[in-house]
C-alpha cells in the first residue's frame, strides 16, 4: 500500500491532476445513478440535505485533525453567497437528476463551464482568445441542440439542470475568488456548513422520514458527493 501511495505521489502533476479528474467524475456518475434509484421514493429536496449532512460526516475527519483554524475567514460574505448558490443548484440539481434520463443529465451539465467561461471573460476579465470564444459557441450550439422547442428534454426536467449549472457557474466564480486568500480545506468545510442547513430548510417543507436503507443510500451520496468535491477543488 504505502508503495503504491509512493508510486502516485512520483507521478507528474499533469497525470495526478487527469487521475483526480478520473476519480471525481466516477463519483459524481455513481452520486447521479443513487439519487436517481432513490428520488422515486424521497423528495429531492430530501436527499440533498441528507447529501449534505452525510457529506459533513465525511469532512468530519478533517475537522478532528486542523481543528477550528480554517473555518476562520474575514471574507463571510462571499462564502454566503457561494452558500445560497450552491444550495439553489443543488435543489435544481437533485430534482432535474429525478425527471431526466442519466444520459441527458450528464449531456446537460456540461453547460456549467461554458456559463463560467462567460461569466470568467465578463466578470474576471479574464483574457477571451478566438479558439476560446469559437469552443463556447459550439458549446452553446450544441445546448440549443439539445434544448430546441418541442424535444423532450423540456418536459423530462432538463430546464432544471440548465439552471442548476448556470448557478454552479456562478459559484464556481465566487470559489475561484476565494480560493485567492482562502484554502482549499476552508472553501470546503464553509461549503458543508452552509449547504447542510440551507437544503435543510427546503426539505422541511416536504419531510418524509426515510428507512434505514434510504438512510444508506443517502449516506453513500454524501460520501460519494463529497469525495468528488474534494478531488475537483484538490487536482
Amino acid at each position: 500500500m504505502r508503495r503504491s501511495i509512493a508510486r502516485l505521489a512520483r507521478l507528474p502533476g499533469n497525470v495526478k491532476g487527469l487521475l483526480l479528474i478520473l476519480l471525481s467524475t466516477l463519483c459524481v456518475s455513481g452520486m447521479q445513478a443513487m439519487v436517481r434509484h432513490i428520488a422515486s421514493d424521497l423528495p429531492p429536496f430530501e436527499i440533498a440535505f441528507f447529501r449534505n449532512l452525510f457529506g459533513l460526516v465525511v469532512l468530519a475527519p478533517l475537522l478532528l485533525r486542523h481543528g477550528a483554524a480554517p473555518l476562520k475567514t474575514e471574507r463571510f460574505t462571499a462564502h454566503l453567497g457561494r452558500g445560497v448558490l450552491n444550495a439553489l443548484s443543488m435543489l435544481s440539481f437533485f430534482t432535474g437528476v429525478s425527471l431526466t434520463p442519466l444520459a441527458n443529465v450528464a449531456a446537460l451539465s456540461f453547460t456549467a463551464p461554458l456559463f463560467a467561461t462567460i461569466g470568467a471573460i465578463l466578470l474576471l476579465k479574464e483574457q477571451a482568445r478566438r479558439g476560446r470564444w469559437l469552443a463556447l459557441g459550439i458549446g452553446f450550439l450544441g445546448m440549443l441542440t439539445m434544448l430546441r422547442p418541442g424535444a423532450d428534454l423540456l418536459q423530462s426536467g432538463g430546464l432544471y439542470i440548465v439552471f442548476s449549472s448556470g448557478l454552479w457557474a456562478a459559484s464556481l466564480l465566487i470559489i475561484k475568488s476565494l480560493a485567492r486568500t482562502e484554502s482549499s480545506l476552508t472553501i470546503t468545510l464553509d461549503m458543508g456548513l452552509w449547504l447542510t442547513p440551507l437544503t435543510g430548510l427546503a426539505a422541511a417543507f416536504v419531510w418524509q422520514t426515510p428507512n434505514v436503507l434510504q438512510l444508506a443510500w443517502m449516506l453513500a451520496i454524501g460520501a460519494l458527493g463529497t469525495l468528488g468535491h474534494l478531488e475537483n477543488l484538490w487536482r
